[in-house]
């Protein structure tokens, strides 16, 4: 499937959200090992995210008018990024807006 946006018949943005975060997915998948090196500096990881990552998510966004389980899913995947960014787990059980913080990342996905 190509980069473009989906259009369903019945016009929601469900399918495009999920065909969104699974080519965010791709690609979190190629840099996860530069985002959980400790020798890579936060400052490059930062850039990755949002250089490469956010926009692949975001690709038609402008268009989508979402609903809390779209908005849910933008915002799982972006902690499934920042997460590895700062170094915890799901385990440590932090707040995403404490490892938002950590990130220096201001606004959501679902924003």
């Amino acid at each position: 499937m190509g980069s473009g946006s989906l259009v369903t018949v019945v016009g929601g943005e469900e399918a495009d959200v999920q065909q969104r975060v699974l080519e965010g997915s791709k690609v979190l998948g190629a840099v996860r090992s530069v985002l959980k090196g400790r020798t890579i500096s936060w400052w490059v990881k930062k850039t990755l995210y949002q250089q490469v990552i956010v926009p692949t998510v975001t690709y038609g966004a402008e268009t989508w008018g979402l609903r809390e389980a779209e908005k849910n899913r933008l915002n799982v995947f972006e902690m499934k990024c920042l997460r590895p960014m700062v170094g915890v787990t799901r385990w440590d059980r932090i707040m995403n807006e404490e490892i938002r913080r950590r990130a220096g990342i201001e606004e959501t996905l679902s924003c």
